[in-house]
This record gives C-alpha cells, structure tokens and sequence, in this order.
C-alpha cells in the first residue's frame, strides 16, 4: 500500500485573523482524504478530517487561495503540520504497554491421567 502524499494546499484567512491551511491527501487514484490545519487557542496546530469538503470551500470562498510550494505560506504549512504530526506520535511511541489479565478458566480442569 502506498503512503498519502499531498496533492493541494490552500490557505484559509479566519475572521480572527489567524490562517488555517486546508489540503488534501490521495492513497491511491479513487481516494482523497480532506483535512483542515488550524491553530487552537493555546496557538498548538491541530489536524481534523474534513468529511463534507465543499461546504466548507463555499464557506470561506472569498478567503481561500491555494498555495506554492516555493511560497512562505508552504514553508509555515509544513512547520505547522510537523508540530501537529509530532506530538501523537510522541504520545503513540511513549505510551506504558497496557498490563494483560492473565486468563483463569472458570472451573478446574480435571486432568486425565
């Protein structure tokens, strides 16, 4: 299986000011994944799947533009996106392995001899 490259990014200017990056992602040539790169509050980027990926382009028709690679906006999309990627894999790598229960049967076995 081929991993999910990165096909088109667009830039998202918010009313508050801040920019969002909106891209999509393609598995394979019937796939398309879309996600939304935006910043909370605590200014940390955060990635949520975007299922509906229409409604939200002609909610920010006027302030969408897509973006180059080469541009500065491309540069901040990608550092923004390896802080958001870093931390869960972080938490996935780190995370104490979950302690098994040992299985006991609910009866005594009688062994044959």
């Amino acid at each position: 299986m081929n991993k999910p490259n990165i096909t088109s990014v667009y830039s998202i200017q918010n009313p508050n000011g801040k920019k969002s990056f909106f891209y999509s992602t393609r598995q394979d040539t019937t796939q398309f994944n879309y996600y939304l790169l935006e910043e909370d509050e605590a200014a940390i980027p955060r990635i949520r799947r975007i299922n509906h990926a229409i409604d939200l382009l002609q909610d920010h028709s006027k302030n969408i533009a897509r973006i180059n690679m080469d541009s500065e906006d491309y540069s901040l999309f990608i550092t923004q996106l390896s802080q958001a990627i870093r931390p869960s894999i972080k938490s996935e790598r780190f995370k104490e392995p979950l302690k098994v229960k040992k299985y006991i049967p609910p009866f005594p076995r009688n062994k044959k001899r």
